[in-house]
């Protein structure tokens, strides 16, 4: 019986921390643009994530979500010159900088195809 107990016990416990873990809301982040029209990343609060500094290719709204884990700005920085082959900076929904993707001729190539 004793045993019995402390399985139902954990069994509800793990049940608990497992809705906890998937109840908990992403932080809302939006697109903005500076009053010179670059690109940037701000919470719900206000607090910028990542400075308007881009200049982006895309249609992106003022106030628009990011959806999903990372944010992407498909443009260069705006005191940056182009590198070969990069486009765009990815960085995390904590403003952190991961990487810049790095396109080849063979896929510049098959997006002009598809």
């Amino acid at each position: 019986m004793k045993f019995h107990l402390a399985y139902e016990k954990n069994t509800f416990n793990h049940i608990i921390d497992s809705i906890t873990f998937f109840s908990q809301e992403k932080e809302v982040l939006k697109y903005f643009k500076s009053k010179d029209s670059l690109i940037g990343v701000k919470n719900q609060n206000g607090k910028i994530i990542v400075p308007a500094q881009f200049k982006i290719f895309s249609y992106l709204k003022d106030g628009e979500l990011v959806k999903g884990e990372i944010i992407y700005f498909d443009g260069d920085k705006y005191d940056e010159k182009p590198g070969k082959n990069e486009w765009g900076y990815v960085y995390d929904r904590k403003g952190n900088f991961l990487y810049r993707p790095f396109f080849t001729i063979t896929e510049q190539i098959i997006s002009l195809k598809g």
